[in-house]
């Protein structure tokens, strides 16, 4: 029988792979690069998210990856490892659901990389789980 922590991760997860498949198909098929950036940063969010939840503990309501990675951090040191990926990530947060001056257009290399960048994330976080 499943734990109660590994059922929440669950749910996490099914909602994070939504977005890390909505962005392949995007990239795939040389889709907006804002939105594959954005579901790359959704996808993460989630798995952070699950994560915290597995561990039973809670977290602020927030789309700030460094803030939840803050938070995996106490769980397990190693997540320092990431936080210049989720700087970069994070910022896919904004920049790709609103017209803003203070960024040029994320381009499709730079999407692209986001994807990358999410699916080291996704698989560090998978592994950890798996530990248990």
């Amino acid at each position: 029988m499943l734990n109660k922590g590994l059922i929440k991760f669950k749910e996490w997860q099914e909602k994070a792979e939504e977005d890390f498949q909505s962005g392949r198909i995007l990239l795939e098929h040389e889709g907006a690069p804002a939105s594959i950036a954005f579901h790359a940063h959704q996808g993460v969010e989630k798995y952070l998210k699950g994560f915290i939840v597995f561990h039973g503990k809670s977290f602020e309501k927030t789309h700030h990856l460094d803030e939840l990675v803050a938070e995996c951090k106490k769980i397990d040191n190693s997540f320092k490892d990431f936080i210049d990926e989720v700087a970069i990530l994070n910022d896919y947060y904004i920049e790709a659901r609103y017209p803003i001056d203070i960024k040029e257009d994320i381009s499709f290399e730079e999407a692209g990389e986001a994807i990358k960048k999410a699916t080291t994330i996704r698989d560090f976080l998978l592994s950890k789980v798996e530990l248990f």
